[in-house]
């Protein structure tokens, strides 16, 4: 059987229709699909409940930057809480920081490090997590994600930059902060976990909170 074979055929967003085995899917005068001009991003994610959010925001769990990447601890961990069996992998979408308390230094970084290999025991929800919740208000759809404070991952992560703060003078301006679209680049296998940290100077007693959000799928095989 063919796949969806798009033809040059102006026609009205929502018209499609079926050539023997060939499903025709109209394009615009331009040549590109309609249904890419009426849909949001992530919206059928979304409507289908396999989105979910998950906060850190509270002061409460706010964390102190560091001045040098470490090897394994990371400040807060998102893990990837589903059995190995269900397959079912966090295909992460955004990860937002901003300053929760006190003054922060000139400058900052939000980091981030998948784990290699799998975490060895559960990891424990932080004090004053929100989340996870389903973006489309689904009650039936639920996430095993869970966000750990102090996490030690599992092997030693290669950290990488995920982005960083606007240049700014040291200021007491909780909220400030950025939200950077991950945009499905990393995926963490059931067991595993991400972990996020902020590198910048000490401040007076910053501290950071971090949030995120992803989908949940089970990848196709082939």
């Amino acid at each position: 059987m063919e796949d969806v074979r798009p033809v040059h055929r102006v026609a009205s967003f929502t018209d499609s229709y079926v050539n023997g085995d060939t499903t025709i899917a109209p394009t615009t005068n331009t040549g590109s699909l309609k249904v890419a001009q009426v849909e949001f991003t992530h919206q059928g994610l979304c409507l289908a409940g396999r989105m979910f959010a998950i906060s850190a925001g509270v002061v409460a769990n706010a964390k102190a930057p560091i001045q040098d990447l470490g090897t394994t601890t990371a400040a807060w961990a998102l893990w990837n809480g589903n059995t190995v069996a269900s397959n079912r992998y966090l295909i992460l979408d955004t990860v937002g920081v901003h300053l929760a308390s006190g003054t922060s230094d000139i400058g900052a970084t939000l980091w981030a490090g998948l784990s290699p290999t799998a975490q060895a025991s559960a990891v424990s929800s932080a004090t004053g997590i929100v989340g996870p919740k389903n973006l489309a208000a689904s009650t039936t759809l639920t996430s095993a994600a869970i966000m750990g404070g102090a996490v030690t991952l599992a092997g030693a992560p290669a950290w990488f930059p995920l982005g960083g703060f606007a240049p700014h003078a040291a200021a007491a301006t909780p909220g400030s902060g950025l939200v950077v679209v991950v945009g499905g680049r990393i995926c963490i296998p059931p067991q595993f976990a991400c972990g996020f940290t902020v590198l910048s100077g000490a401040g007076t007693t910053a501290k950071y909170a971090v949030s995120a959000t992803w989908a949940e799928m089970v990848p196709i095989a082939g």
